[in-house]
């Protein structure tokens, strides 16, 4: 049987000040990100969902909502796919983080760790532990997955078996949405589609 998993990067996000908000609470959807995630809903309008899961933050729970709506569906939410743990950089201003530190971050991502914050090792076991959980409990099935950036590039990467550096590394942009499809446990096929086509720097 084949099982489908769609993963859906969150819309745009209410943040004036430009903060790196991580897994703080809050930070709803903008209005622009509200009408985005309704442009979502009408990609998935003719698409038979089977179940819907989420980050229990904010701004994928909103867009869940958004989505689930026309499916009747109940969303089941996971700290398994939540946002990546930022540690010292929660709640600091993007523009005042020291930018030699960024710089050697996005270059050195996997070696790298800001002061406590999760590694990209424990970020790609826990996503590898839900996807695999959902494989065997929802086999042959239609799955809708809403999380973040950090945590589904880093999937994606793994299954498709990329480097996590900012040249090879396969990153998702607000809004947009993977297919993956598998037969069992195997993956067999992978297909992106910027829906919203919004980019953002991290």
């Amino acid at each position: 049987m084949i099982t489908n998993i769609y993963l859906v990067r969150h819309t745009e996000v209410e943040n004036p000040l430009n903060i790196v908000y991580s897994r703080l609470p809050g930070f709803p959807l903008s209005k622009k990100g509200r009408e985005e995630a309704k442009r979502l809903a009408e990609y998935f309008s003719t698409v038979k969902l089977d179940a819907i899961y989420s980050s229990p933050l904010l701004r994928t729970k909103e867009t869940a909502e958004i989505i689930a709506w026309p499916h009747n569906l109940k969303i089941k939410y996971s700290d398994q796919i939540t946002e990546w743990e930022f540690g010292i950089w929660s709640g600091v201003k993007k523009e005042t983080r020291d930018p030699e530190m960024v710089e050697i971050f996005n270059e050195k991502v996997t070696k790298f760790t800001i002061k406590g914050a999760e590694t990209v090792l424990e970020i790609q076991k826990r996503v590898l532990d839900f996807l695999y959980l959902i494989l065997k409990e929802q086999s042959g099935q239609n799955i809708l997955v809403v999380s973040h950036g950090g945590p589904l590039s880093i999937l994606l990467n793994t299954l498709l078996k990329k480097d996590f550096d900012p040249v090879n590394s396969y990153l998702v942009n607000l809004g947009s949405v993977t297919k993956l499809s598998f037969e069992g446990q195997k993956f067999i096929s992978s297909e992106y589609n910027d829906i919203i086509k919004v980019k953002e720097k991290l």
